[in-house]
């Protein structure tokens, strides 16, 4: 599964959330990334039949982007004002996006029950990503719910790294607080390592997995039974 992710910062290079995930996905998925403000920069306006052709060599979009001041950095908005001008709005255009997967990721500095109608903003991250799903949904693409991270310069060595996994599985599944597609994911990443182990080693790295797929398996035998 290939993925395209457009990153709307002003200041990438040294935004340390920003390069953790770009280094994230390209050691755990297959995924191309692209700088709009760095494009826009250089090149100018955005060119919608190329950027359309773009978006569908891949098998999946995301748009990736921190929140500033409730919504996301005016490059964003530039990009899909320049790519779906009104003069580029017709049949042909919405058949070819139709059914297209797109999933969004959000880096936010405030912690997650800021983002409550109870909390200190007052409005959910759902209700500021609306105009995106707006725009999606216009054209019928398939949308994942959002990835979110708050206040990443506050996790630990061990969150950064549950982050990392989430993040991967996100770009390769489009799935999120899905704790089954979780522990597969974590499974089959680790089938997939290819170690130089001792006989003594790799006996013990078996029993390890052994146990991770015992478990997997308990956890399907639960959620099968009838309570």
């Amino acid at each position: 599964m290939t993925s395209l992710v457009l990153i709307a910062h002003d200041q990438l290079a040294e935004s340390g959330s920003q390069q953790f995930l770009i280094e994230s996905g390209h050691s755990l998925a297959e995924v191309e990334y692209v700088d709009l403000y760095d494009q826009w920069k250089n090149k100018g306006d955005f060119d919608s039949d190329q950027e359309i052709a773009r978006i569908l060599s891949y098998d999946q979009l995301f748009l990736q982007f921190p929140i500033y001041w409730y919504q996301a950095p005016f490059i964003l908005k530039v990009w899909l004002d320049q790519v779906f001008s009104q003069d580029k709005l017709n049949r042909r255009l919405h058949q070819r996006l139709q059914g297209h997967p797109l999933g969004i990721i959000t880096v936010a500095g405030s912690q997650s029950d800021d983002y409550q109608f109870y909390g200190r903003q007052k409005i959910t991250l759902s209700s500021m990503l609306a105009p995106y799903y707006a725009w999606a949904n216009y054209f019928d693409l398939k949308t994942f719910s959002p990835f979110s991270i708050f206040q990443y310069h506050y996790l630990t060595e061990s969150e950064r790294l549950e982050l990392m996994i989430d993040y991967s599985l996100y770009l390769n599944e489009g799935k999120v607080h899905d704790f089954k597609a979780r522990q597969e994911y974590i499974i089959k990443l680790v089938n997939n390592l290819k170690l130089d182990l001792s006989d003594v080693d790799q006996w013990l790295f078996d029993q390890f997995l052994e146990k991770l797929n015992e478990q997997k398996e308990d956890l399907h035998f639960f959620e099968e039974m009838e309570w």
